[in-house]
């Protein structure tokens, strides 16, 4: 992979001189940072290094999966209560103490639409 200072020396060549480390990092992560490398550069960048992607940050992410992931927002009283009941019940974690109550639940929901099938 190209080091960034080849891509800060054929920028500065190039009339960029502000062009800094900082300011490529920057760059890259447009997402984070809301800046952007000026249309021009960028394409200055791929005719100099055509097998060299600039933001190879994007390309790491689409290859990593991210687990599902289920937020609760709760007030700060009823999560110590939640916290405080499954310690009592013996889970480890806020974690360990939701996955298995909604298992719970899910099984429940099972269990009730199959009896109401076999009432109907």
């Amino acid at each position: 992979m190209l080091e960034d200072r080849d891509r800060i020396a054929v920028l500065r060549a190039n009339g960029y001189d502000g062009v800094t480390k900082q300011t490529i990092s920057l760059a890259r992560k447009p997402m984070k940072f809301a800046l952007v490398m000026e249309p021009k550069a960028l394409k200055l960048m791929q005719l100099s290094f055509p097998n060299d992607p600039f933001y190879p940050e994007a390309e790491k992410k689409e290859k990593r999966q991210q687990e599902p992931t289920l937020r609760v927002h709760a007030a700060p009283l009823f999560k110590q209560q939640v916290l405080k009941a499954f310690d009592e019940d013996g889970f480890s974690s806020m974690q360990e103490g939701m996955t298995q109550v909604l298992k719970w639940w899910l099984e429940w929901r099972q269990r009730d639409e199959a009896n109401l099938q076999s009432a109907g």
